[in-house]
């Protein structure tokens, strides 16, 4: 096999470790609906399904430990059907499942590589400090579908330098990273709304291999059969659908769904230059829709009053109506709500809300969490943001944050401005990036014509400063535009 030297860094989703529920991957369905692409094409289970071998491209640091590697990584593989396929045969619902219990049995061979072309997935096994630099931290692992999959894990001696009272080992974390592979999401708390889908995700607090749990349990088996169902496009059960393998719970599945779940899934494309809506019914897809942002959005600041028109089984809002006839709609995953507004075909604002934890550790993440509200808002093909965050442990008055963004694209943003806020509501601290900003923000260019190009004094800081009369009301719309993100702060 390889041995390598571990020289470069991606940008990755942290796999750490701590989560609860089951759930799909958020983009497993992308493209599967508009683009006629087969359901969960980038992931490894189709390949499974159809019983072809999972090809592996194996990289580490200590060739000594390769045949333990390629073990722990095909058991890992193995698992992920054939506890499913124990747990139902100890229920005694083989006749239940006897399209699937097959399959499951068969297993999921895995073959080694010769040739990087040759492969589906590349593991690297190389030190933890490495890893950390690929993943972030405080992450003990990883996955990423980009340039092509990938995954990270900490060579095996690692738990000398972790302490995880023995719940970290490669095992429990290539279990972990593997189901990543196969479409399932992160279920730990840091993670588990980022980038689990809004309908295809279980509603009852568990333990999984996909939170911290070191084995598979019954919440990954319902997992892992609605993403074979999900993939197949089976309907197990019909439109009853079937009970959870989780012996006290009475959640019922179908189309990979729980049928209690919420009707619409919300999912940003092209990092938020779109927007899909997809329709549900217990899991089946009705509709799907995609928009673009229309050339003038919803005034940011405004609050748009609303006629709630529809509810899910909870009694939260669905579909409800703008004063102007816009449509809005609500999806709901774990702690994340997304509402979407739009109008004539366009995004007219997009609003998440969610809790964000910071840590390694469920009591460092608590520690560090924030509530967070994000609203999107577009200029044609430009995306803008607001955000603002309070501290979700004991929170003081007015302590907090807020980031304003303008011009949002792939290689970073035209204007950043953080403004940070203590107890009182008073600012402490204010970032702004780039730093002359001030001196190059948008007016209006008829404002700026008429102005014409005389020379005006500002008093500053450092005294009295010359300066273009442009320049100058460039920068009074500057202040403007943070005295408003200030008074809109305040009145959260």
């Amino acid at each position: 096999m390889k041995k390598i030297i571990f020289s470069f860094l991606c940008v990755l989703a942290p796999a750490c470790l701590a989560a609860a529920q089951w759930g799909v991957l958020h983009n497993y369905t992308e493209g599967a609906y508009s683009d006629g692409k087969p359901i969960g094409q980038r992931y490894l289970l189709r390949r499974a399904l159809e019983g072809k071998p999972i090809r592996v491209d194996l990289r580490y640091s200590d060739a000594s430990k390769e045949p333990k590697y390629r073990e722990i990584i095909s058991a890992a593989y193995a698992q992920w059907f054939s506890e499913p396929a124990r747990l139902i045969r100890r229920a005694g619902r083989e006749e239940e499942f006897a399209d699937v219990l097959p399959l499951l049995e068969r297993g999921i061979k895995v073959q080694f590589a010769d040739k990087e072309e040759d492969s589906d997935i590349r593991i690297y096994i190389i030190p933890l400090k490495q890893v950390q630099q690929a993943c972030g931290s405080a992450a003990a692992g990883c996955f990423s579908l980009e340039p092509f999959l990938l995954i990270y894990m900490p060579e095996d001696n690692f738990l000398r330098k972790l302490a995880s009272s023995g719940r970290m080992s490669l095992q429990s974390i290539s279990l972990h990273e593997i189901g990543h592979s196969l479409g399932l999401s992160d279920q730990y708390l840091q993670g588990r709304s980022q980038n689990s889908h809004s309908v295809y995700s279980g509603p009852e607090p568990s333990q999984s291999a996909m939170r911290s749990n070191n084995k598979l349990t019954c919440d990954d088996a319902d997992g892992i059969i609605n993403l074979i169902d999900i993939t197949r496009g089976t309907s197990r059960g019909g439109a009853e659908g079937w009970r959870s393998l989780c012996k006290k719970s009475d959640v019922y599945y179908a189309n990979g769904a729980p049928v209690r779940q919420s009707s619409y899934a919300i999912m940003p494309l092209d990092q938020g230059r779109k927007w899909q809506l997809s329709e549900y019914k217990q899991g089946r897809l009705l509709n799907q829709y995609m928009w673009s942002w229309a050339e003038k959005s919803l005034p940011v600041f405004d609050e748009l009053e609303e006629t709630v028109i529809q509810r899910d089984f909870a009694g939260r809002p669905e579909r409800a109506l703008g004063r102007g006839g816009e449509d809005i709609y609500y999806s709901y995953t774990y702690d994340k709500i997304t509402k979407l507004t739009v109008a004539g075909g366009y995004v007219l604002r997009a609003d998440v809300e969610m809790n964000v934890y910071n840590g390694s550790s469920q009591r460092k993440a608590m520690k560090g969490a924030v509530s967070s509200k994000a609203r999107y808002f577009g200029r044609g093909n430009k995306l803008n943001s607001l955000k603002v965050a309070h501290p979700l442990k004991k929170p003081k008055g007015k302590e907090g944050y807020l980031v304003y963004q303008e011009g949002i694209t792939q290689n970073g943003v035209d204007l950043s401005i953080i403004l940070q806020f203590n107890e009182k509501g008073e600012e402490i601290g204010r970032s702004v990036n780039p730093a002359d900003a001030p001196a190059k923000y948008f007016v209006d260019p008829a404002v700026l014509q008429k102005a014409g190009h005389g020379k005006v004094s500002v008093a500053g800081p450092r005294g009295v400063v010359v300066m273009s009369l442009e320049e100058s009301l460039r920068r009074e719309a500057f202040n403007a535009k943070v005295q408003e993100l200030k008074d809109w702060y305040l009145r959260q």
